[in-house]
């Protein structure tokens, strides 16, 4: 839904411009790979934030080597940003890895709407 609705305001402020809609969609990618940093909040709440920050620092090392690269190679915008989704991506990958390794399957994760509004309240 946050997608469509960036989307559509990019559209309205900038017209149909190719490129800020896929600058838009990059960036809306990144909110959605984000929603891993659950895993990152149940490892917190448990008192186990080593497999977090294994997880960031991998994923930041990475990055920043890359990020040197684009800076080095006079790269656009539009390579800065893929190379935070890489982050984002090996940050989820490696989170995910922990959970699975120690937890079991993300897979079987299932929606409790009683336990949300709970929650909630």
């Amino acid at each position: 839904m946050g997608v469509i609705l960036s989307l559509g305001l990019v559209t309205l402020l900038e017209g149909f411009n190719f490129y800020f809609i896929g600058i838009t969609l990059l960036v809306s990618l990144g909110f959605v790979i984000q929603s891993t940093d659950v895993i990152d909040y149940f490892f917190q709440s448990q008192v186990k934030s080593k497999n977090v920050i294994i997880s960031r620092n991998i994923a930041f090392f990475i990055s920043s080597a890359l990020k040197i690269g684009l800076i080095l190679g006079n790269y656009g915008l539009t390579w800065f940003i893929i190379a935070v989704l890489i982050e984002l991506l090996i940050t989820s990958i490696a989170l995910c890895y922990f959970y699975t390794s120690a937890l079991g399957s993300i897979i079987k994760w299932s929606w409790d709407g009683i336990l949300a509004l709970k929650l909630l309240k």
